[in-house]
């Protein structure tokens, strides 16, 4: 008589254990769902015809700027405050030959 109370208390045990696991695992799995859902709806691109003609002017503009940030100087005028860059600098000798006296 002791066994089979033994038993049947094990296997109620063991049946609630297997509803609580599969209860938390039925739970991991909503709760990721939501989260991927969430996820995809606040990163979607908007489909408008303004947004479309807004994002090719942005992408025109990235390609040929009206303005260039790094406009090269016409030529012989060199750099600001350089000169000319004819001027005399000064040589360091280097290994193996001697620097005039």
């Amino acid at each position: 008589m002791g066994a089979r109370l033994l038993v049947a208390t094990t296997k109620s045990a063991h049946t609630s254990v297997q509803w609580s696991t599969l209860a938390w695992i039925v739970g991991v799995v909503v709760v990721a769902a939501v989260v991927i859902t969430i996820i995809v709806l606040l990163s979607r691109r908007p489909k408008s015809m303004e947004d479309g003609i807004a994002e090719f002017s942005r992408s025109l503009q990235a390609v040929a700027p009206n303005q260039r940030p790094g406009a090269r100087p016409a030529p012989g005028q060199g750099r600001p405050g350089s000169g000319n860059g004819q001027e005399e600098r000064s040589v360091r000798a280097t290994r193996g030959e001697a620097e005039p006296v």
